[in-house]
């Protein structure tokens, strides 16, 4: 069970990422689905796109909303929510499918858009 106390800090504090972390959470169940995993697997998937922007938590807010491109160093600041994230899930105790799978959701999307940029990433989503 995720603990919805990240999804209600993470609400009050930048909803941009809360949204967002809804809609992932909807593509994993989806996506799940279709890849044809029982119902438990399915939350899993669910539970963990709704977790896996959680490090955002400790990422200034003023970066989170910043209108235009980020800085290098701000970039890399923002790229820090994944090991927030880590660390805040091992903290409350997730050392189960679930933080994988978080983990594995943030490495992804991270390693294809450093790799292969947001473009490519928005065709395999929209298709």
């Amino acid at each position: 069970m995720p603990d919805y106390l990240f999804l209600d800090r993470l609400r009050k504090y930048h909803l941009q990422t809360y949204y967002h972390s809804l809609r992932v959470s909807q593509l994993c169940f989806q996506v799940a689905r279709q890849a044809g995993m029982d119902l438990d697997q399915c939350i899993i998937g669910l539970q963990s796109g709704l977790l896996h922007d959680v490090g955002k938590l400790r990422v200034p807010k003023q970066l989170l909303s910043k209108k235009g491109a980020l800085t290098t160093d701000e970039y890399k600041a923002v790229q820090m929510h994944v090991i927030y994230g880590v660390e805040m899930l091992k903290e409350k105790g997730y050392h189960d499918e679930t933080s994988m799978l978080c983990l594995g959701i943030m490495s992804v999307v991270m390693g294809m858009v450093t790799l292969v940029g947001t473009s490519l990433l928005t065709r395999i989503l929209s298709s």
